[in-house]
Parts: structure tokens; C-alpha cells; sequence
């Protein structure tokens, strides 16, 4: 009797082994051997066994009298892999098995199951449909790879196929990455043409029309009056590379030759490459970090941005405002009348050179702005003074419709429209 304690991992042959002496009574010859020591096993009481049989394989059980139960093994006949990480990477335990245990009658008529055609391929049966599985281990993972249905995938194309993935794992290729990739590279779309689905998408979401035509500037997709892409703008060397190829280099190249000169446009356009790049990856374009990451990423390969410092702009001490405004008053147009106006309300001036006639009611005394129209995305109302009032109804001498539509007229309209 075998007196050990064995924990079997990666199927059938390998071993870690804690105490060993004995052998296999009446199953196998003597010539059992212990390889052990070698600087690719994971642990100094890992070994291989090396059996010899008179069989392919050969079925058995081992009694373990401390744990009162059978532990049950399967031998193959061929010597143990040269290198730990080939039995990681799913190839040792596959090749010795017997391959083609199924036919085209059995495959037809197969019952609810999985069932095994040698080498890691295997035939799903679910209710009624059939498919096929490629199973195998890599880096002591167990994985499986779908192969097609049976109803289109013959068997011997189901062969073919799990014989390249044995292929793909002895060269150290992870086979379900590998067809993961092929068809990322197969859909993924161009940098550019993502890049417009998503500012069409997203475009509702933004404030005005200015807002979407900076993101399209900043990310090289700028358009003329016909709609035909420029050349102006940044990001122009993305454009027309695959998202799934794009890398650490092709952003910095974009970023480089503006960080320092330009460093608060360069901090936006790395933002929304890393926006776009998150989006492919949601969109499955995309696996791994995203190359236009700042924090331990592009912060360790670009300077820091220096601060800016802009201070404020230069305010009228308010007790000049009432000479001010009694010069304003003898200037003549629209621009004056506007800015008093401004002056009146504690209004922005884009907020006072898009007022229209709808948002005012000299009636109620109130102009009454859009919630679109205000930064804070919410409606603001304001009380007119007397003053306030006269300008509106001397404004209103120079009203004129906005395409047939009088109430969307602009109040203080440019001279040059």
C-alpha cells in the first residue's frame, strides 16, 4: 500500500506530495520514479512521477487510511513535461489523451450533457441545442472557449479548430484571448469615426451647440458650413487609428507638442481622449488601461501643469458707476442700451445679447430666462426698474421677426443683422 498524502492539481499528472514510500501495488511495474528539486516547481515537496505502462492508461485507487476515503487517478503513458509551465498552460495534460472518441452518429444522436472528443474539445448538449467547447487550463485556471453551434460547426471543423488552440497554448498563447482579439480588430472602429457617433450621442447632454463644437475641435473633428472634416483642430493623428491600437505613444504625440505652451487646452484634449477611450472600452472596443489615464500613468511621463493665475478683471469703483452710466446714456445704438441694461439686471452679457421678446413681459414687469440659457441650468427671473422698461420700449422701435417669428426676436439685435 501506498502510504502518502497526494493532492491532485492540474488533472493527471502533477503532484504535490508530502510523504512518499511505497508503491503502487499490483497496478503498475517498479519503475516508478521521483523528479523533484528542479527550479521551475512551485515548491520543494512538488515532484513528478514518471510511471511506465503496458497501457495507454490505467484506472486505480488508492485507499488513504487517515482520511477513510478513496482518492481515484487516471496514468498516462509518456514522461512528465519538461517544464512546470507547459502543464499551466494546458498543454501536458491534453496531448496524451485519446482523440477522437466521437462520430458523426454519435454527435447527431447525443444526448442532454457534455460530451468529450478527446484533447479539450467537448459537445454540449443543452435541451435542444448542441455546441462545441474547448476546455482547457491556463496559469492553473480552468477556461473554455466556445467553437460554434453543431448545427453549422461539423466535427471535423470542431477538430480543426480545437487542434489550433492546442497549437495556440504550446506556443503560450491563451487561445480565448487571442479569438477575443481577432474580433475586436475585425469591429473595432476608427479613433474619428467613434469619435463623431459620440458626439451625436452625447450632444443632447450638452448645453448649447458652442460646447459640442469645442469637443469636436479639440478631438479633430471640426466641420465646415457643408459638413466636410477639416484640418484644424488636434488629435489629428488619432483619427484614423483602430481604438483598439491606440497606445501610450500615439497620445502622447498628440499631447507633447502643446503641454507646455498651451497647457490648459492640452489638459482638456487629454480629458476627453481618456473619455472617448472609456467609452470604447464600455462599448467592448477595448481591453487593458486606458493611455490617456493622468494619475500613475501620463503623470509620471509629462510635467506637472504649472497653476494659472488670472486674477480678476479690472471693476468700476462703484461710486464712478453713476457718471458712467449718464455718459452710457448719451452714447447712441444698441450696444449702449445693452450694456445699461446689463448694468440694470446684474445680468452676463450672453445672457442679455440672446434675450428675446418671448422671455420679457413688460406687463408683469419681468424678464424671465430659460433655464438653456443660464449657466446654472436653471430658470432665473428677473424684476425690471422703470429705467429697465424704457429701454425695452425704446428698444422695441427697432424689433424685428426672427423668421416670421416675432416673439423670438432678439431685443437688442446687432446692427449688421
Amino acid at each position: 500500500m501506498c502510504r502518502a498524502i497526494f493532492l491532485p492539481r492540474f488533472h493527471n499528472y502533477y503532484f504535490d506530495v508530502i510523504d512518499f514510500s511505497g508503491y503502487f501495488n499490483g497496478l503498475v511495474d517498479n519503475n516508478v520514479s521521483k523528479i523533484g528539486g528542479q527550479a521551475d516547481t512551485p515548491s520543494a515537496n512538488s515532484v513528478f512521477l514518471r510511471v511506465s505502462l503496458r497501457f495507454n492508461l490505467i484506472p486505480f485507487s488508492i485507499d488513504f487510511p487517515s482520511f477513510s476515503r478513496k482518492i481515484s487517478f487516471t496514468l498516462f503513458q509518456r514522461d512528465p513535461p519538461k517544464h512546470v509551465s507547459e502543464i499551466r498552460n494546458g498543454v501536458g495534460n491534453m496531448s496524451g489523451r485519446k482523440l477522437h472518441k466521437l462520430t458523426a452518429r454519435t454527435v447527431e444522436s447525443a444526448k442532454q450533457g457534455r460530451h468529450a472528443d478527446g484533447g479539450g474539445l467537448y459537445l454540449n448538449v443543452a435541451s435542444t441545442r448542441k455546441s462545441w467547447v474547448f476546455v482547457y487550463i491556463r496559469q492553473g485556471r480552468r477556461r473554455e472557449m466556445g467553437l460554434g453551434s453543431a448545427a453549422t460547426v461539423t466535427l471535423a471543423e470542431a477538430r480543426r479548430k480545437a487542434e489550433e488552440a492546442r497549437r495556440q497554448l504550446a506556443d503560450g498563447v491563451d487561445p480565448l484571448e487571442a479569438k477575443k482579439a481577432a474580433e475586436r480588430e475585425q469591429r473595432a472602429p476608427a479613433f474619428g469615426a467613434f469619435v463623431d457617433d459620440y458626439l451625436e450621442t452625447m450632444r443632447a447632454s450638452w448645453r448649447n451647440d458652442k460646447h459640442a463644437a469645442q469637443w469636436a475641435m479639440t478631438l479633430g473633428r471640426a466641420r465646415d458650413k457643408e459638413g466636410k472634416l477639416t484640418k484644424r483642430g488636434y488629435c489629428l493623428g488619432l483619427a484614423n487609428l483602430r481604438l483598439d491600437e491606440i497606445t501610450t505613444d500615439d497620445v502622447l504625440k498628440e499631447l507633447r507638442p502643446i503641454w507646455n505652451e498651451k497647457p490648459e487646452t492640452a489638459n482638456r484634449i487629454r480629458g476627453r481622449i481618456e473619455t472617448i477611450l472609456d467609452a470604447a472600452k464600455a462599448a467592448g472596443y477595448r481591453d487593458g488601461p486606458n493611455p490617456a489615464l493622468w494619475r500613475g500613468h501620463l503623470a509620471l511621463l509629462l510635467p506637472r501643469r504649472k497653476k494659472l493665475h488670472r486674477g480678476h478683471h479690472a471693476a468700476m469703483p462703484y461710486s464712478d458707476v453713476p457718471t458712467f452710466v449718464a455718459k452710457l446714456r448719451e452714447a447712441k445704438g444698441v450696444g449702449a442700451m445693452a450694456l445699461e441694461f446689463a448694468i440694470l439686471t446684474a445680468a452676463r452679457s450672453g445672457e442679455v445679447r440672446g434675450a428675446t421678446w418671448s422671455e420679457i413681459s413688460l406687463d408683469d414687469r419681468l424678464w424671465v430666462i430659460p433655464a438653456r440659457r443660464m449657466k446654472a441650468g436653471r430658470e432665473h427671473r428677473v424684476p425690471l426698474t422703470e429705467r429697465a422698461i424704457a429701454i425695452l420700449e425704446h428698444a422695441a422701435l427697432l424689433r424685428r421677426p426672427a423668421a416670421g417669428d416675432d416673439s423670438e426676436a432678439l431685443v437688442f439685435p446687432s446692427a449688421k443683422v
